[in-house]
């Protein structure tokens, strides 16, 4: 029964941490750099944020500028694996703050019958495994010995 959990394939087991921490670092990265290149019309200025919270968050120039560089400066950091644990548990904040107040827990919306936020969630759920199971062999942290 050993077969089935594809034996064959553990000398790859080293990748596993690296390829969460360069999808969840590059899809966070890009999106707090578009949020970045709607410049002051845009997210930047805080009402944006405040306008997609329906109030939850205020309209505070910092307060966005906290979400943006968090996203942009924790994901390339989870790429690099350099950080890891800290910037995981950074964008698990921030996606558990856009989940309460954004998207909601909503399961399925009426018009599209589809789960609003279930790219978040993933993203959530990644980011705390990279919390739990570290930056991998693969790292900045691991080279640097920032983490074993």
């Amino acid at each position: 029964m050993r077969f089935l959990g594809l034996p064959f394939l553990r000398f790859l087991e080293p990748l596993g941490p690296l390829m969460a921490r360069i999808g969840v670092g590059l899809v966070m990265a890009l999106h707090g750099w578009v949020k970045f290149q709607s410049g002051s019309e845009g997210w930047v200025t805080g009402e944006m944020l405040n306008t997609l919270t329906k109030g939850a968050v205020p309209a505070d120039p910092r307060i966005a500028w906290l979400v943006l560089l968090t996203e942009i400066i924790a994901g390339v950091l989870l790429v690099l694996g350099l950080l890891t644990r800290i910037s995981a548990i950074s964008l698990s904040i921030v996606m558990l703050v856009a989940l309460v107040t954004f998207k909601g827990f909503a399961f399925l919306t009426p018009e599209t019958q589809v789960w609003s936020g279930e790219l978040d969630w993933v993203i959530l759920f990644s980011a705390l495994a990279l919390v739990f199971i570290g930056p991998g062999p693969i790292s900045l942290d691991k080279l640097l010995g920032i983490d074993d």
